[in-house]
């Protein structure tokens, strides 16, 4: 024996044999210690671990029984199997054969084993799962013959969480198991066996087969319609509400016979049969029979909602039957009215508990209940109507945020065809007086629910900026009387409500404010006023929190000092004494704070010095969380932003921000709020700049995350441009620091810190840094050949040389060594950033040095100068001449034409873009001469037509200037509509697109009778001209006009069909115009499965070309394909609510099996995004468990197998030798592998067993090991 086990050895026997219990809990913490120092336990120390830890299970104290359970964790992942068995066997046997005479002392003892057991059934190892976990199920479900109704409890509990870890390992016992949790389900003295019973089934649902699957629903539904109307129906509905729950892709498959049986059972009639009926036991039942119906049908809209699309105005008008139902409401013909007596009375007291229930949830609820507070405030303590009125409200939840796309269709059942979403609204605001708090608490949320989703929000809405809110689109459901409406009704509520009750209100004010951008003039402020401080005041932390949430969204939205002016004064009082509080509430206050800093007059300078007092005092507190720092370093660069002007002292504020600095977790806040301060030149740094630059250069060349390293360039720009007077102090060492960041290690940073260059240099005292400029513009010229200068860096780079320029360098030696850059090795790329900056420095020289360079220029371009300088000389020239008029130089046109016959695609591109510009330049001489060539210059039209594009691009925002041409640019465009050359044709529509921008209606009038061509091509260039012409000019046309382009989604030509595609994808991802009535429902009719019908390769338009050893493969379906799924992937992101993620996935997944590798990356990336994106990860396990609809390869595929295929076909590629096909599957297998290892870790995926079991193989596999290892490490990143 070794010394560890001699150690371990006596440490078991300290903790099992002490007398001291003391002694014993410390012995077993330790050896916890060392076992999880250690990788596994030695053979020979098994079995005393083992029979060690089951004695110290039945130690007579609690501290050392929950050590001991705490360790048992940690000691079956070190055992072997055997052991593990054993010890469990062990655990399940003490459980159930628990004989103790004393009741309550058994029952201790059996939850003592009972925790025991969960936390094995935790920790144990997945390959421990068939041997173990099929033993534990197989002795615990023998136990539930037992007549003993707690330990039948005790069992099921159990039975849940081993089913739900290892359900797919223990299939043998899937039958019987379900056979005998189904006898459970027949009505108990005890109510808590079928809810236990009915949990267990639900997570054993997940693993069943079809087969048993099918006869479990069969079952059950039968029992449902035999038992109609009586008791033990509730049991069996509850029991199918769970089932939809954990798997409700599955029950969608039965709602077609389940629904009728259930809405047998709660209809609008038999709820007015209940208010006639005296007897209260037929009550109850009837009452417990329209609980568990809606809690059914909440369960499909949240599992299967996709399945419920028709019988959505049923339901809705069920619901608000359900929510209506009071048989004790005192209506005013009684003489007393419901609000003003709720006004009087007081309806609810701050945080009543009633009847919980539990249903489908875990602990020991005590029915099938929601598990929430209910009852409160209740006249009748026998009157259970609140039960039904709670549960409608959570079904109208239900619908409300799972049917976002029917909400704005018409409701079928509106007698004035009103839309969905404003007949729930108003009912929700007649609701709003309901007399139950607990139901008033779900419609206030419920109607929280409807305004949010009356809203679209922007892709990028969940990044909210330091200072402000979201940014949103504008509501396009509700019109905005209504929503002053709404506020009047809420605002009427305050009065005697209790705390639960106000909190809520808040947030639904909160959620107006925000979504719909009302502002205090739009409602009764001076009301709001009054809860406002009195929430600001409460001793309620949580009501406290609320009201300053509140504040700080409506002065955000408002900023309008005008309206806060008469209150305030009391604000920033009540603000103060809040930042006084718990950091809990001081973050809240702060936040506050510096949004009321943008409702005070500019003039106010002691309200405004009252608000700067309050946010300072809790900005320097230093023994505060890092959030509350952060905060009040946010709050206190509002402030002085916006009032610094008028505040005194304001200065001492700089200290405290470079303390916060030297603290990692506020240095980024800090850094935020310096560059804020900096910008707005409210603080002068003269007294700290030293320490300020020191500091921040310190942080751009330290190990410091991206973003201090960007902030800290920022503010030192900000620091140069509004104190000039400090670039003689300070430019040499920025300088300095600067030169190191110049390259392309990092692109941002680097535009970043050319833009503090640019600032140093056009300073007057820039001459203190000529020394430096060298060693800059050595660093610049480099990067210009780094083929990494992207577009941010390429406008920071030209800006910078155009100041050095202006300043401390003269423009003939930049020019000089920027065009000895350029040789026949460099990119295409390249030349053109070296033009751009030769070209920016030009205009900004003088006349003469100008003329002369263009003359060289010139010069070059008659010259037999190499491609790459032709190319440079076109590119330089048409920068110039697109702000320069260069009419002057004769001949200039035509020099730049003759290119157009050049060899090389580049020069000839190069001119076209030269042509263009200068054309732009002086348009009276240039564009008439430009028309002409491209109606006589047949085989130069499409570099003519981007010269032309060019033009207009230039002009389009000064339509006056070449309003007087566009007849003729537009007859031009017309006559090669129908071209046969795509690139042509493609041209032309962008041309189209960009004039449309300047004479909308003639162009849309045109493009509309062009979809009616029997042409294709013109029909094609009338579509794809659409997705070019959006902008805020045109969009009250192409809200139009959109309809009609839609439609050409069914035209017959395959071309026509990809610029629908093509347009359709632009205009979602561009505009909100998707969101209109008629266009949501034509997306779901017909662009939609017509998107679902392109993603299968068409064998009509494919062919295989023999050519000799090489078989080419001619797949014109191709191109519409990729159009397609690119739609799909857009529709996905932003509106995925608006697809049945079901045949979503059955669809697209066909994609990674197809011959175009660009497809198969394409759709992985699709299916990343949305494993990435939490709202739509949920219904992934409908890709994993999903079946395809169309054949691929002649079969049906499921997802499992078609990732098999997927696998194995790039194994075959990556075997070869490296070329560029290798390099593209390794890259494609990186992404996949990415996608399905984050797939599998999303909650409920591990029922989709064949998906999870084909990943732990394709984890093990070798030949993709490589890729294995990079998609961990990405992953690793992502986190």
């Amino acid at each position: 024996m070794s010394g560890k086990d001699k150690q371990l050895e006596e440490l078991i026997r300290t903790a099992r044999d002490h007398h001291d219990p003391d002694i014993r809990f410390m012995a077993i913490r330790e050896l916890t210690k060392k076992l999880d120092a250690i990788e596994s336990i030695s053979s020979s120390m098994q079995d005393p671990f083992r029979q060690s830890t089951l004695h110290m299970l039945r130690d007579k104290h609690s501290d050392v029984q929950t050590t001991a359970v705490k360790m048992l964790g940690t000691l079956v992942r070190k055992m072997d199997n055997a052991q593990v068995q054993e010890l469990t066997r062990s655990l399940v046997k003490y459980l159930v054969n628990d004989n103790t005479k004393d009741k309550k002392l058994q029952q201790l003892q059996r939850e003592q084993f009972q925790t025991a057991i969960k936390k094995c059934v935790k920790e144990l190892r997945t390959e421990d799962g068939a041997q173990v976990g099929g033993q534990m199920v197989r002795h615990l479900s023998e136990a539930l013959k037992s007549r003993d109704e707690n330990l039948q409890l005790i069992v099921m509990d159990l039975l849940t969480d081993v089913v739900s870890r290892f359900g797919k390992d223990v299939k043998e016992y899937h039958e019987d198991l379900l056979y005998r949790l189904l006898s459970r389900l027949v009505k108990n003295k005890i109510e808590d066996i079928p809810i236990r019973a009915a949990n267990t089934i639900g997570a054993l649902s997940r693993f069943l087969s079809d087969e048993l699957f099918l006869s479990m629903m069969e079952g059950l539904m039968k029992s449902i319609e035999a038992k109609q109307g009586s008791g033990e129906n509730v049991t069996y509905i509850n029991t199918v509400g769970v089932i939809s729950r954990e798997v409700g892709f599955r029950v969608g498959d039965y709602l077609k016979e389940l629904m009728p049986k259930l809405q047998a059972s709660c209809t609008v009639r038999s709820m007015k049969a209940m208010d006639t009926e005296e007897d209260e036991k037929k009550n109850a039942i009837r009452i417990q029979l329209w609980e568990a119906c809606l809690m059914a049908f909440e369960s499909f809209f949240r599992g299967c909602p996709d399945k419920m699309d028709k019988y959505a105005a049923d339901m809705v008008e069920l619901f608000m039957a359900g929510m209506r139902y009071d048989p004790n409401f005192v209506s005013s013909e009684d003489g007393a009215d419901l609000e003003e007596m709720e006004l009087e009375e007081e309806w609810g007291d701050d945080g009543a508990e009633g009847e919980g229930g539990g249903w489908g949830e875990e602990g020991d609820g005590g029915g099938w209940g929601d598990d929430e507070d209910g009852g409160a405030g209740l006249v009748d303590e026998t009157d259970l109507s609140w039960k039904i009125r709670q549960q409608a409200t959570m079904c109208m939840a239900a619908f409300i945020t799972t049917k976002k796309a029917v909400l704005k269709e018409t409701y079928p059942k509106s007698e004035t065809k009103d839309k969905y979403c404003d007949v729930i609204a108003e009912f929700l605001e007649e609701r709003l007086g309901e007399r139950d708090e607990t139901v008033r608490i779900k419609v206030l949320e419920a109607l929280k629910l409807m305004v949010r989703e009356s809203a679209i929000f922007e892709p990028a809405a969940n990044k909210v900026s330091m200072f402000g809110l979201p940014p949103l689109v504008r509501q396009k459901s509700w019109k905005l009387p209504h929503a002053k409406r709404v506020c009047t009704k809420v605002l009427s509520r305050f009065k005697g409500a209790s705390v639960q009750i106000r909190s809520s209100l808040f947030d639904l004010l909160q959620q107006l404010c925000i979504t719909l951008q009302i502002q205090p003039g739009m409602f009764m402020f001076n009301e709001t006023l009054e809860p406002t401080l009195e929430g600001m005041n409460s001793t309620d932390m949580d009501l406290q929190a609320r009201a300053l949430d509140f504040l700080h969204t409506i002065a955000s939205v408002s900023k309008d000092p005008k309206q806060f002016r008469s209150h305030i004064g009391k604000l920033v009082k009540a603000v103060g004494a809040a930042a006084e509080s718990k950091d809990r509430i001081k973050l809240h206050a702060l936040k506050a704070a510096g949004s009321l800093a943008y409702c005070i007059d500019q003039k106010d300078q002691k309200t405004a010095s009252g608000l700067f007092r309050v946010v300072f005092r809790a900005m320097k507190l230093r023994d505060v969380d890092d959030e509350v720092k952060r905060g009040g370093l946010a709050a206190i660069a509002q402030v002085l932003t916006r009032l610094g002007p008028i505040l005194e002292m304001h200065n001492e504020v700089l200290p405290v921000i470079m303390e916060r600095l030297r603290n990692s977790s506020t240095q980024l806040s800090a850094l935020q709020s310096l560059c804020a301060l900096a910008e707005s030149g409210t603080v002068k740094l003269k007294t700290e700049l030293k320490a300020v630059v020191d500091t921040l250069t310190k942080f751009m060349r330290s190990m410091t995350t991206k973003e201090v390293k960007y902030e800290a360039a920022r503010t030192l720009t900000a620091v140069v441009r509004l104190n000039p007077g400090t670039v003689k102090a300070i430019g040499p060492k920025l300088l300095k620091e600067a030169v190191a960041h110049i390259s392309d290690t990092d692109t941002h940073l680097c535009s970043l810190v050319l833009s503090l260059v640019g600032s140093i240099v056009e300073s007057k005292d820039a001459k203190v840094v000529n020394s430096q400029i060298p060693r800059v513009l050595d660093k610049m010229l480099t990067f210009a050949k780094s083929p990494l200068v992207d577009s941010q860096a390429l406008t920071a780079l030209v800006n910078c040389f155009k100041k050095v320029s202006t300043s401390v360098a003269a423009f003939s030696s930049l020019q000089r060594e920027l065009e000895d850059l350029v040789d026949e090795k460099m990119p295409s790329h390249n030349v053109a950033v070296v033009a751009k900056c030769i070209a920016a420095m030009a205009i900004e020289a003088d006349a003469r040095t100008r003329k002369k360079f263009i003359q060289k220029s010139l010069g070059d371009l008659k010259s037999s100068k190499t491609p790459h300088q032709k190319q440079l000389a076109l590119l330089a020239l048409g920068g110039i001449g697109s702000v320069v008029d260069l009419s002057e130089h004769q001949g200039l046109d035509k020099f730049i034409f003759d290119s157009f016959s050049s060899s090389s695609p580049t020069i000839r591109s190069s001119a076209s873009y030269a042509l263009g510009n200068i054309a732009a330049g002086n348009i009276e001489k240039y564009l008439p001469d430009l028309l002409s060539l491209l109606e006589s210059k047949e085989q130069f039209t499409y570099l003519l037509l981007r010269s032309v594009r060019e033009v207009i691009m230039n002009f389009y925002g000064r339509g006056a200037e070449v309003g007087q041409y566009t007849s003729k640019i537009f007859a031009a465009l017309v006559r090669h509509t129908n071209s046969k050359e795509d690139a042509v044709r493609g041209e032309v529509a962008e041309c189209l697109g960009w004039i449309a921008k300047i004479e909308p209606d003639k162009t849309f009038k045109f493009l509309e009778g062009s979809l009616q061509s029997k042409d294709a091509f013109h029909r094609a260039v009338a579509v794809g001209a659409l997705r070019f012409a959006l902008g805020k000019e045109t969009k009250r046309h192409v809200a139009a006009h959109l309809p009609k382009f839609l439609s050409m989604f069914t035209d017959r030509d395959l071309e026509v069909r990809r610029q629908a595609a093509l347009t359709f994808d632009t205009v979602l991802q561009s505009t909100e115009l998707m969101n209109m009535a008629e266009n949501s429902d034509v997306m779901k009719k017909v662009v939609v499965p017509v998107l679902y019908r392109e993603l299968k390769p068409n064998e009509a338009f494919i062919k295989i070309i023999d050519a000799g050893p090489v078989k080419i493969r001619d797949d014109k379906h191709q191109p519409l394909r990729r159009a397609a799924f690119d739609a799909l992937a857009t529709i996905a992101q932003i509106c995925a609510y608006r697809l049945n993620m079901k045949d979503f996935y059955a669809y697209t997944m066909q994609g990674i099996l197809d011959a175009d590798e660009e497809i198969v990356v394409r759709t992985w990336d699709m299916y990343f995004q949305i494993v990435s994106n939490p709202g739509l990860s949920s219904s992934l396990k409908e890709l994993a468990g999903g079946v395809s609809r169309e054949e691929i390869e002649g079969k049906k595929l499921e997802m499992h197998k078609i990732l098999l295929n997927f696998v194995k076909k790039k194994m075959q590629t990556l075997k070869g030798n490296q070329t560029r096909e290798t390099v593209e599957a390794s890259e494609c297998v990186k992404k996949a592998l990415m996608t399905i290892f984050l797939m599998v870790e999303v909650p409920g995926m591990d029922q989709c067993k064949d998906f999870c079991y084909l990943v732990d193989r394709i984890k093990k596999t070798r030949a993709i090991a490589k890729e294995r290892e990079e998609a961990d490490k990405l992953i690793a990143k992502m986190m």
